[in-house]
């Protein structure tokens, strides 16, 4: 089990990425990954899963979902 609180905070776009694959292929090689993030971007490239705080609900991380939670904290 991994803990990862704000990875990209400061990181470039490309970096970004880097980190993103790595923690990718950490849970796919089974470890069970909690990251901490506010980076939308880095969330939608890495996570499967997410919990919504405000709403107090883990979701699945699909166009559905992300689209409402973009409408709900961007618009």
């Amino acid at each position: 089990m991994l803990y990862f609180d704000e990875p990209t905070s400061g990181l470039d776009y490309d970096s970004m990425i880097r980190v993103s694959e790595l923690i990718k292929e950490l849970s796919g090689g089974g470890a069970i990954i909690f990251l901490v993030s506010h980076d939308f971007e880095f969330i939608t490239h890495t996570c499967t899963r997410m919990f919504d705080l405000d709403a107090e609900k883990m979701l699945d991380v699909n166009k559905g979902n992300l689209q409402m939670l973009a409408k709900k904290y961007f618009a």
